[in-house]
């Protein structure tokens, strides 16, 4: 008697994901030639990259590849977490740190300081082009998109109180 030689599908994932074999395996194993069709779904807040070059590409979708079984497999399917850009900016007489183009992961907090130049004052503060006050400092939580922030600074001004005692101007 005769039987089809069987071998394993190992599939390893790089991120947070998951992927997909369609069809499954009997008892953990395919049959020689078997075509699989291997499916990723990247978790929310990330992204698929790639698969292992052992593979099939759907040239309609990359998410989807086939492999075809014909010894022990390998096949690695890569997951990125999302990144979001903060842009930050401050006018004249004061600064904002980090500055520029600040580079955030999906779902992380993202913390700015705000310092006006001594002899200034912090205006105003806007976020995604909306005040949020004079504040000396902002956090973005759980950053699950782009976003900006730019200060503004104004020069202190102080009141002059002259008292006269007796005669004279």
């Amino acid at each position: 008697t005769f039987a089809i030689n069987t071998y394993t599908l190992t599939i390893t994932k790089v991120g947070e994901g998951t992927v997909t074999a369609d069809p499954l395996p009997t008892e953990g194993k395919y049959a020689y030639g078997t075509v699989v069709t291997l499916t990723a779904a990247p978790a929310t807040g990330w992204h698929f990259v790639r698969w292992s070059d052992n593979v099939t590409l759907d040239e309609e979708d990359p998410l989807k590849a086939t492999v075809t079984i014909e010894d022990d497999t390998e096949v690695t399917a890569t997951f990125a977490i999302n990144t979001y850009t903060i842009t930050a900016t401050a006018g004249t007489h004061g600064t904002i740190a980090p500055s520029g183009d600040v580079s955030v992961a999906y779902g992380a907090d993202q913390s700015f300081t705000i310092t006006p130049e001594t002899g200034y004052h912090v205006a105003d503060v806007l976020v995604d082009d909306e005040s949020v006050g004079d504040v000396t400092s902002y956090t973005f939580e759980n950053v699950t998109a782009s976003h900006t922030i730019s200060a503004t600074f104004a020069i202190n001004t102080y009141t002059l109180t002259i008292t006269k005692v007796g005669e004279g101007t």
